[in-house]
């Protein structure tokens, strides 16, 4: 079956043979002779809510000719699926309740009142007196789930599986403490040089930050791999320096983890070149903003932000900077109600209160939206005013030479930094995908670019063999790859597929706790290691995620969006230079579909146009 390969060094997960025992447990306690063609029919509506179209992706795989599992595989399947986090959320609460009521059917009752036990404590006494009664009671509590919230890791879920027989690491990963809201930075440790064009450019944002340049708004341009973050960063740790640490810079960023990215390279930077302590608030999740007094480096996620209503007034007084990471999703209405309520304008020429006070500083490693008109909003936002290595600042080049004009173009920017080893150089391949009507239905998904279009694709059968068969002759040679599906199950079913083979693989998808992400991306980047060997994921590393060691990059999520390619396309360049996998070359595998909408209008696709 679908069993993970053991991680002997990490023991991330469940080991193969675990998996099996779990797998017959379950199946043990689900098919216990009371309907158990009900509680097969159960298991396979189960599955496709909670992994749409796994199925058929997993039945193809072992017999082409198929598309449903067989009954008695089930358990074992749902057991493979999802691993460690088969009992968590919403239908790790449905498995949990259905579990307790087919050991009611089999009269277990000590078995449902130690479970009971480990969350409530109870008097054994009462259990006696009369036990059917004193179970139900149990199982309805138990079945409350807002009073009794599973929490993976923790006492009451390993008490819920060794109950059963199951092995304590489908209790689930146990979250890491949660960071501090504030954090501070103290100047200690020296860290690697900038490069001639980081610092050209670093200087650059520094005058406008300085409010030395007529312009107060920029935004800065590099391919993902070459080191925007810290360009940045470097002018913000040189401003505070000046002007002292009692101000507030606002850095805005997409998710937890480019927020948290954000922390580390403004902590790492201050301990070389700050002087004295500052303080970095995390403004996300739970976490509260600063109050009136208190002021620092405040890292939001646009969520938090957006919701914070007055909150943000308390740190206007002192606020000297406003940086949005990943700055092609700035028109977005979310992040132009957070300017707003900054009194600053959506576009550079505005008469806001702050307009000509506050700088605004984005960064993307691509300026441009897949609608002209966005687009235009984006430059308008940040003035037409674009930061490149630039001959009117300094330094030169490491050669001694001026930047000239070519650094103002993408293109050949992104050559001139892949012949210096600053980007790894991509060797573009394709794969044969599917051919695909779209129905009228997902036709309108797709003009509404509402991902759901993608489920026909998810589930193609010569697609997904011919996706398995590359990743196979990559991982065999010991490639490290990293994988982008078409939808949440296709991503999942995949990681399954290539364990069944013997490649270590697992798959993080917006479901994924931010504290098991982390464990899994950490155990990737750890050079030189294939503990994981194949990271599947849709729709969450290709943004804020940085890894060294990458070999190829396959694409299965087809967009028409150039943005969202070339961001997948971007995780897998970091140069040699800057920490990249040796040779300096990284292969992008892209799946060729051919893909008509409902009216037979061929859909064009973002890979088919020249990368730059």
């Amino acid at each position: 079956m679908y069993g993970l390969v053991q991680m002997a060094e990490s023991r991330l997960t469940p080991t193969n043979e675990e998996k099996i025992e779990a797998g017959e447990i379950l199946s043990n306690i689900l098919f216990n002779g009371f309907d158990d063609v009900g509680t097969a029919d159960w298991l396979h509506k189960y599955l496709d809510d909670r992994s749409f179209g796994v199925e058929k992706i997993l039945a193809s795989d072992l017999d082409e000719g198929s598309s449903e599992l067989q009954d008695k595989h089930l358990p074992q399947i749902v057991v493979d699926m999802f691993g460690t986090e088969l009992f968590e959320g919403k239908y790790g609460n449905i498995l949990r309740d259905k579990i307790l009521e087919k050991l009611l059917e089999n009269e277990k009752f000590e078995e449902i009142f130690q479970i009971y036990q480990s969350k409530f404590g109870s008097n054994r006494k009462e259990f006696e007196e009369n036990k059917q009664l004193f179970v139900k009671k149990c199982i309805s509590e138990l079945q409350d789930h807002q009073k009794v919230p599973w929490r993976p890791g923790r006492y009451h879920a390993r008490r819920f599986v060794e109950v059963l027989g199951i092995n304590a690491r489908f209790a689930g990963i146990q979250s890491d403490p949660k960071a501090e809201r504030v954090d501070v930075a103290v100047a200690k440790t020296p860290i690697g040089l900038m490069k001639n064009f980081q610092k050209n450019m670093s200087n650059q944002t520094l005058e406008i930050l300085r409010g030395n340049s007529a312009q107060k708004r920029a935004i800065v341009t590099l391919p993902t791999g070459a080191g925007k973050t810290r360009i940045v960063v470097e002018a913000l740790v040189q401003l505070l320096k000046e002007n002292g640490t009692g101000r507030n810079i606002l850095w805005i960023a997409q998710s937890q983890e480019v927020c948290e990215q954000a922390i580390v390279c403004f902590k790492q930077i201050w301990e070389d070149k700050g002087s004295g302590a500052v303080r970095m608030f995390r403004a996300w999740g739970d976490n509260d903003l600063p109050t009136y007094d208190e002021q620092g480096i405040i890292v939001g996620s646009v969520s938090k932000l957006s919701k914070s209503g007055d909150q943000l007034e308390a740190i206007l007084e002192t606020l000297s900077a406003v940086i949005i990471d990943e700055a092609h999703h700035s028109v977005a209405p979310s992040y132009i109600d957070i300017l707003e309520r900054l009194h600053m304008s959506p576009f550079a020429d505005g008469d806001a209160e702050n307009d000509q006070k506050i700088p605004l500083i984005g960064l993307t490693a691509t300026p441009e939206r897949h609608d002209y008109e966005e687009t235009k909003d984006l430059l308008d936002m940040y003035g037409k005013n674009r930061i490149y290595p630039n001959k009117k600042f300094k330094p030169m080049d490491e050669s001694g030479e001026q930047f000239d004009a070519s650094w103002t173009n993408l293109t050949e920017m992104r050559e001139k930094l892949t012949k210096l080893k600053y980007l790894a150089k991509a060797e573009f391949l394709t794969i044969d995908g599917a051919e695909i009507q779209l129905t009228e239905e997902d036709s309108k998904y797709f003009e509404r670019d509402d991902d759901r279009w993608m489920n026909a694709v998810a589930i193609e059968k010569n697609r997904n063999k011919n996706i398995k068969k590359i990743i196979l002759e990559n991982a065999k040679i010991g490639k490290k790859i990293l994988y982008f599906g078409p939808n949440v199950s296709q991503s999942n079913a995949m990681a399954r597929i290539l364990e069944k083979e013997g490649i270590r693989s697992v798959c993080i998808t917006s479901d994924t706790r931010y504290s098991v992400r982390k464990l899994f991306v950490d155990k990737f980047n750890k050079k030189g290691s294939t503990e994981i060997q194949v990271m599947c994921n849709y729709n969450v590393l290709s943004t804020g995620f940085d890894s060294p060691d990458i070999d190829v990059v396959v694409i299965a999520r087809p967009t028409k969006s150039r943005v969202a390619y070339q961001q997948m396309v971007g995780r897998g360049l970091r140069g040699e230079e800057f920490g990249g996998k040796a040779g300096n070359r990284c292969t992008i595998i892209t799946v060729k579909d051919n893909i008509k909408q409902f009216n037979n209008k061929p859909v064009h696709l973002a890979h088919e146009d020249p990368f730059c």
